[in-house]
């Protein structure tokens, strides 16, 4: 990738000086390079297959992530469990790397994740399963997106 200037937007919400940005290294430049354009999708985690969990999700209930990795709590439709979202991290990881690629995040190799509950057969007390897919936002959504993260 070439060498290409960080937008100042990136700075200013990362809130970089001048010594932070020169001690980046190669691929952290490349990524924060893509600016605005890491929130032009949300992620989504659906609920497409659920039993024994305390928080009774149906099918359909859903996560909703910014595209760095911020959740929209007033786009989740069930209860913020820390078990249904730490396995969804690597997904951000994956959509920063697709983006910085120039790449479709929904073309990724997988699409589901279970929550770290391992389900009553394995000690655990229930599980539920996502679809993963991310959803393209207009430029109206995305400046929306942006401001609520400017707060």
């Amino acid at each position: 990738m070439s060498e290409k200037e960080i937008p100042q937007s990136m700075i200013d919400m990362l809130g970089y000086t001048e010594d932070d940005v020169k001690g980046l290294t190669r691929k952290q430049r490349e990524l924060l390079c893509v600016g605005e354009d890491l929130y032009n999708y949300k992620m989504v985690a659906e609920v497409v297959k659920a039993s024994n969990c305390g928080y009774q999700p149906k099918i359909g209930d859903r996560y909703v992530f910014a595209g760095g990795g911020t959740i929209i709590p007033e786009e989740c439709t069930w209860p913020i469990c820390v078990y249904a979202l730490a396995p969804m991290l690597p997904f951000i990881y994956m959509y920063y790397d697709r983006t910085r690629a120039g790449l479709d995040p929904n073309d990724m190799w997988t699409e589901n994740i279970k929550c770290a509950d391992v389900g009553t057969e394995c000690g655990g007390f229930g599980e539920v399963l996502f679809k993963i897919k991310f959803e393209k936002l207009n430029e109206e959504e995305k400046m929306a997106v942006l401001q609520s993260l400017m707060r």
